[in-house]
């Protein structure tokens, strides 16, 4: 077996041992079920919905399973409605990588800090580092109508839905970073001895 592969199966044995955890709860529990329809906390996220002829919610009746972002934005004849609904965790608590799902991706984005990440389908994955910003929006907006010469017209209106689900947390635990090290160490020095007998 080539040093390489050994470093492959001893990287995902480690892996495998990093403690996970799964939908929001612990760390990112979103605290007592409900509908906010206004800017509040949820245990260690924060809300902010902002509506111009419009509004929002945040349901989380089906935490720890998944959170529901609505966003409904309004035909207005001279102004644009728009509705912003927000989930953000301001610092995360450890460094890992955190999934999960989408059931829309219309109006619906990801910050990192200020980085916009990229799905893959519906699905989300990505490593993050303690302390950094995750932040989930969706926005829905209506164009004004004939008042500015928009395309909108009276009775349109624009409304978005976004279930997130399958939420996962996986942290390598200290010891991990430890061994990892050590493996590498031990994977490097053998290569090096083996490319000295072959020469």
């Amino acid at each position: 077996m080539s040093i390489l592969v050994r470093f492959v199966l001893v990287a995902a044995a480690l892996f495998a041992s990093a403690s996970a955890s799964a939908s929001f709860s612990g760390d990112y529990s979103l605290g007592t079920p409900g509908i906010y329809t206004s800017s509040t906390t949820l245990g260690n996220w924060t809300s902010q919905i902002s509506s111009s002829f419009g509004n929002g919610s945040v349901d989380t009746n089906s935490a720890p399973d998944s959170v529901t972002l609505y966003a409904f934005a309004d035909y207005n004849p001279f102004f644009s409605g728009t509705t912003t609904v927000t989930l953000s965790y301001l610092s995360l608590p450890s460094s890992g990588l955190i999934s999960f799902d989408v059931d829309l991706l219309d109006g619906f984005e990801v910050y990192l800090d200020s980085t916009l990440l990229s799905p893959s389908g519906g699905a989300f994955s990505f490593a993050v580092s303690s302390g950094q910003t995750l932040t989930m929006s969706l926005v829905a907006v209506v164009d004004a109508g004939s008042g500015f010469g928009g395309p909108g017209s009276p009775g349109s209106s624009t409304t978005y839905s976004a279930v997130i689900s399958n939420f996962s947390v996986v942290v390598p635990e200290p010891s991990t970073y430890a061994l990892g090290s050590g493996v590498a160490v031990l994977c490097i020095a053998a290569f090096v001895r083996r490319r000295r007998l072959e020469a």
